[in-house]
């Protein structure tokens, strides 16, 4: 047994209780990986829209690691200023370098410029819930959203992360990659599924990519949740990025039947931004495109 530490500060987090499981986890596979940095960041992630504070168990729940390592990361995190400690609740909130790396990312991010008054048209037009978002990992990421009808019941922010393979802009992003990098990022998504669940999430994709090969745009009908109904399309820039918008809501406003006019709206800005971008507007040509 290693001896123990000095003890911190009265007010500062205790970077070890209990066991050092961080030194017990088998080492990263890829070896230019740095796994410590990778698990500050998913504690980083963790934190949600309207998560003020979380403390040490609802973080490990959340990242699915040991307590004793979330509250290593934490502390480290704390140090940066990427976490703020509260000592009375024992809980920690987002810190200044955290918020200015968001608002950096944002700020930088000139396609939300682009995209604004499309989305915000296309919501009070359509009544309905429009996105644009990004691929993160097998999730997509919403950079910006807006309510076309607040009594729909669907809530979806800036900030929000939905599944990848089941929804629309999931599919429509993996469309504007091309075959190679596609179908990389579905072995890593068949890992987390089991056959019978896999076999429904593959057959939904093939669909999706003949049909954005066809019509521009693509849908999932129930899905992500039952209940809702969305359409997509991508958008890919001059310089690689890709991104995808999206429009939806719930199954009695939004038919299967509506789908095809949502999906041709989408398309139609979809090729506007990318003009407005520096592109064609032009279908992608996904052949030879695999970043």
């Amino acid at each position: 047994m290693r001896p123990r530490r000095n003890a911190t500060k009265a007010g500062e987090p205790n970077p070890q209780s209990g066991h050092d499981e961080m030194d017990q986890v088998e080492p990263a596979k890829d070896p230019h990986k740095v796994e410590a940095l990778e698990r500050g960041l998913l504690l980083l992630q963790a934190f949600r829209r309207g998560d003020q504070y979380l403390g040490n168990a609802e973080l490990a729940a959340r990242v699915l690691l040991p307590k004793a390592t979330v509250s290593r990361l934490a502390y480290t995190l704390t140090a940066a200023g990427f976490l703020v400690f509260d000592p009375e609740s024992r809980r920690y909130s987002l810190g200044p370098s955290a918020i200015a790396v968001g608002s950096t990312a944002l700020a930088n991010t000139s396609v939300r410029d682009v995209a604004r008054p499309y989305l915000e048209q296309l919501a009070n037009d359509m009544a309905l819930n429009v996105g644009l978002g990004m691929q993160d990992r097998l999730q997509i990421m919403y950079i910006d959203a807006y309510e076309g009808n607040p009594l729909i019941g669907l809530r979806l922010y800036s900030g929000t992360r939905l599944p990848l393979p089941q929804t629309s802009m999931g599919r429509a992003i993996l469309f504007a990659y091309g075959p190679q990098k596609r179908e990389e990022i579905l072995g890593q998504v068949r890992e987390t599924q089991t056959p019978e669940e896999w076999q429904a999430t593959r057959a939904g994709l093939d669909q999706a990519m003949r049909d954005l090969e066809e019509l521009g745009y693509c849908s999932s009908a129930g899905e992500w949740r039952p209940e809702i109904h969305a359409a997509a399309a991508p958008i890919r820039l001059p310089d690689g990025r890709v991104y995808a918008l999206n429009a939806g809501g719930p199954a009695y406003l939004v038919p299967i039947e509506r789908l095809g006019e949502i999906g041709l709206r989408l398309r139609s800005i979809a090729e506007d931004i990318e003009r407005a971008m520096g592109g064609d507007g032009a279908p992608p040509d996904t052949t030879n495109f695999d970043r």
